[in-house]
């Protein structure tokens, strides 16, 4: 679970200018602001203890998606279906593991993992009346892939400039700015961290879809540009996994033509009931590596 950092971003006494370790600290109070920990904490031991089964097809196309060295984007869409949503969750939980426990970077965000807002608790409340729940997700998406993208990179020991303003985060933090201005600065912000970052990164997000409305689509729309023009230079890689149930508007959008994965036959599936051409997934040898990639440093 993350610590609780600052809530300004400042240079620590003595030091001449901001380092990655400074950024790090105001960068945390980005997710731990937003969510129950408890409850985070909580849905991410009971993922470690569920049985992934997936039909053949899917699985085939999600090894291949790992074992690739090169830039791919897959999206894989499930039917509208409570066990199935819930196997594909377990199924990119699964994917997003194997891909760290393989010494790559990876980068991921589970909208499901985060089921209660403090803005719901009276205790924890927080001003989101301009806000709905689906801006909330997306808000809560950018977050914490800069939270994530600012543990990563070596190259941040010098600070960029965009970073070392020590307002760089109030404009994140402050919940009187609208969601749509707040978005805007926090791809300033990634855009940012995504010049610093390792040659390499696969980046796992599952549903996507709770993020996904007319007031979010050209945030996150401009978000996928970003990660798309990164795999498209020279010597870097950006593989991105999505899993959803039901349509998507966003990836519907923004998914070029064989990037989408039909998983229809997770309706099938019933508990405890076996179904022939279904397959774990698992960590496939020859687990593909771009240039760069392999676990950054935390050491700040």
């Amino acid at each position: 679970m993350p610590d609780r950092g600052t809530s300004r971003l400042m240079a620590r006494p003595g030091k001449e200018q901001t380092t990655r370790g400074d950024i790090k600290l105001s960068a945390q109070n980005l997710t731990t602001g937003f969510l129950q920990e408890k409850n985070e904490e909580v849905w991410w031991r009971s993922m470690q203890s569920q049985d992934v089964m997936l039909p053949d097809e899917v699985v085939v196309e999600m090894e291949k998606w790992m074992k690739t060295p090169a830039s791919k984007w897959i999206w894989v869409e499930a039917p509208v279906d409570e066990l199935a949503e819930k196997r594909l969750t377990c199924a990119a939980f699964r994917i997003a593991e194997i891909v760290l426990n393989s010494g790559m970077v990876c980068i991921y965000f589970f909208a499901s993992a985060r089921p209660t807002w403090k803005g719901s608790s009276a205790k924890d409340s927080w001003n989101i009346q301009n806000s709905s729940r689906k801006e909330e997700a997306a808000t809560a998406l950018l977050y914490s892939l800069i939270t994530q993208l600012v543990r990563l990179p070596r190259e941040l020991d010098r600070c960029p400039p965009d970073l070392c303003r020590p307002d760089a985060f109030d404009s994140l933090l402050d919940l009187s700015i609208p969601p749509a201005a707040r978005h805007a600065a926090a791809l300033g912000l990634i855009r940012t961290l995504l010049d610093h970052a390792p040659k390499a990164l696969v980046l796992v997000v599952d549903a996507v879809h709770l993020a996904d409305c007319a007031a979010t689509r050209r945030p996150l729309a401009d978000l996928l540009g970003m990660l798309r023009e990164r795999g498209r230079s020279l010597g870097h890689v950006v593989k991105v996994l999505f899993t959803t149930v039901g349509s998507c508007a966003l990836l519907a959008a923004n998914m070029q033509r064989g990037e989408r994965v039909d998983a229809e036959r997770m309706a099938l599936a019933r508990p405890g009931l076996p179904l022939r051409g279904w397959s774990q997934i698992s960590g496939p040898r020859g687990l593909g590596r771009g240039p760069g990639q392999n676990v950054a440093s935390e050491d700040s």
